[in-house]
């Protein structure tokens, strides 16, 4: 994932110090491994790159989420947990749930 794919992918994000999201990046990369995403580890980094600057409450500026919403319970958290799931029963099922 690099800032140009997180920013196509997430175009509200764009005024955010690109500097942050590429830290952001960074940090979800050593998290989030190919062994367990496989194909779908770019969109597990972009999720979660999201859904941690919507909770440093920088997302608020681009208009991201409400104020008022508490922390790790944004939309992008949501959408990160449940395709970690379905990657989880996959992986013991032994085929990928689309």
């Amino acid at each position: 994932m690099t800032y140009a794919s997180f920013i196509k992918l997430y175009p509200g994000f764009n005024q955010i110090s690109p500097d942050l999201v590429i830290e952001k990046i960074n940090e979800a990369t050593l998290s989030e491994t190919a062994a367990f995403w496989g194909e779908e580890r770019d969109y597990a980094i972009g999720v979660m790159v999201a859904a941690r600057l919507t909770d440093d409450h920088v997302g608020e500026h681009a208009l991201l989420t409400p104020s008022d919403k508490q922390e790790g319970s944004n939309k992008y958290w949501s959408d990160y947990y449940r395709r970690r799931k379905r990657r989880i029963r996959s992986k013991h099922c032994g085929f990928v749930l689309l």
